[in-house]
């Protein structure tokens, strides 16, 4: 796998596109296992506010890949920007 994570993809990112308020969204990363041991957490900043971190979950292993998830549902509408942070030990 070449990407750690591409939004166009379904399997990274579920629906495609915008959601409504209480829809879940779910997001997937593919870690290699060449960066060594990983913490990825979903950064996820609603416009004009704090960003909030989410330790996202280990869902198993892939030849020399790391899967990770997390799934959240946003309770209130309005303009989300998220990113990922991986923290190595």
């Amino acid at each position: 796998m070449s990407c750690l994570f591409n939004s166009f993809d379904p399997y990274f990112k579920q629906p495609f596109g915008a959601v409504r308020a209480g829809q879940s969204v779910h997001l997937t990363l593919c870690i290699p296992e060449e960066l060594g041991y990983v913490d990825p957490h979903l950064v996820l900043t609603k416009d004009r506010e704090d960003p909030v971190h989410y330790r996202m979950d280990f869902d198993g292993q892939t030849p020399g890949v790391n899967h990770f998830v997390f799934q959240l549902a946003p309770t209130t509408s309005g303009l989300y920007f998220y990113h990922f942070d991986l923290y190595t030990a």
